[in-house]
């Protein structure tokens, strides 16, 4: 974000980094393929599950759902705490979440079984989709993958800030722009009282915020434009001084965004929360009694 000679602006978050992004693309791209090999291999019967290949993915494939329960521990055994950093381990656990269940495919050559088969491939992939399902609320309520929980507080205050300096890049307006943006975000953060009140209120922000955006940066060039004679600015000077307040808008929104989902998002991952620990144990019991019955009859 630029920076104008009014001063600083904070941005809360530490956004991803080009590196970071092009290896979530590369890993995303590899899994898409992997699976499109392994549907490949199981219509020409490369491998069966009971035996060879077949039977060394799935004990892998299994072994690799299970180490994926030393995230959730490394939270709450004490010692577990110093070995490696939360964000590492949290990527760990994200990538053994994809790289289980791929396994545990090519193991079964995705098709059904016995019923204990079926049971322990369709809590795994419930499991999968609810992990998917979580990494989404996880990122509208973190700043970035692996930052920490955004704070509403933060949000709020960064959206005030820009208020003063979107009223220097214009020259001043008497407040008439930063009032109309208060308004504004006024109207999106007033609490609402349910999970689906919420939801409504983030759907409707998608769709009106575009509109009260280009309101806002209609306001700004005509105060530019007004301010320019009396500020001696040239059209230079005039187009210099929109392309300071528009990045300055458009970060004005996007923080209102960001706080005005951010209760929504943080209930939601918290109900997640809930469902997708017991889900996971599911997987490990029936995979338990999976192995079981397979090596005993």
């Amino acid at each position: 974000m630029e920076t104008p000679p009014g001063g600083a602006v904070r941005v809360a978050g530490r956004p991803a980094s080009a590196a970071q992004e092009i290896a979530r693309l590369l890993f995303i791209l590899s899994s898409l393929v992997a699976l499109a090999v392994g549907w490949w291999l199981s219509s020409h019967e490369t491998f069966t599950p009971k035996e060879g290949a077949g039977y060394w993915i799935g004990i892998a494939g299994g072994t690799t759902l299970l180490i994926q329960l030393a995230y959730p521990l490394r939270k709450r055994v004490k010692f577990m705490r110093r070995l490696g950093s939360a964000p590492t381990w949290f990527r760990l656990h994200m990538v053994l979440g994809i790289v289980g269940p791929l396994l545990i495919l090519y193991h079964s050559s995705y098709s059904l079984g016995a019923p204990n088969s079926n049971v322990t491939l369709t809590a795994m992939l419930v499991v999968a989709v609810s992990g998917i399902i979580g990494r989404y609320f996880y990122g509208k309520v973190h700043n970035g993958l692996y930052g920490a929980h955004a704070n509403l507080q933060d949000l709020l205050e960064d959206a005030t800030s820009l208020l003063s300096v979107i009223e220097h890049d214009t020259g001043g307006t008497g407040g008439a722009v930063a009032a109309r943006l208060t308004s504004f975000g006024e109207r999106m953060l007033t609490p609402s009282r349910s999970v689906f009140a919420a939801l409504g209120k983030v759907l409707w922000l998608s769709f009106a915020m575009p509109f009260a955006r280009q309101n806002v940066l209609r306001a700004v060039h005509e105060a530019i434009e007004h301010n320019a004679p009396r500020m001696n600015w040239s059209n230079r000077d005039r187009r210099a001084h929109y392309a300071a307040a528009k990045p300055h808008v458009h970060a004005y929104f996007d923080a209102v965004s960001k706080a005005s989902g951010l209760a929504f998002y943080d209930r939601l991952f918290s109900m997640w929360h809930l469902l997708h620990m017991p889900l996971y144990f599911l997987l490990i019991v029936t995979g338990i009694i999976h192995v079981i019955s397979v090596h005993l009859y």
